[in-house]
């Protein structure tokens, strides 16, 4: 099964369910056919590590969650 890696920015529960209730209204508003992403999937890719199948290695993943450790910086806002 296809796995892919990144790193993301994932807004607060309340912002990202506001933002599928908003791509569900102009989904029924527009006539479109696409499913708005679920909740808890509602991300900005910042960069991606990588994609393939099968399981990632574990190599891969500690070094990942290594660097993702390492971010920190205080809150801010984005439009898009």
């Amino acid at each position: 099964q296809p796995v892919s890696l990144f790193f993301a920015l994932r807004p607060p529960p309340a912002v990202a369910s506001r933002i599928v209730g908003l791509a569900r209204q102009h989904r029924g508003e527009r006539g479109l056919v696409g499913r708005p992403l679920a909740v808890d999937r509602i991300h900005v890719t910042l960069m991606s590590i990588g994609a393939g199948t099968g399981e990632v290695p574990d190599a891969v993943m500690r070094m990942a969650q290594t660097i993702g450790n390492t971010v920190r910086f205080s809150s801010f806002e984005i439009t898009l």
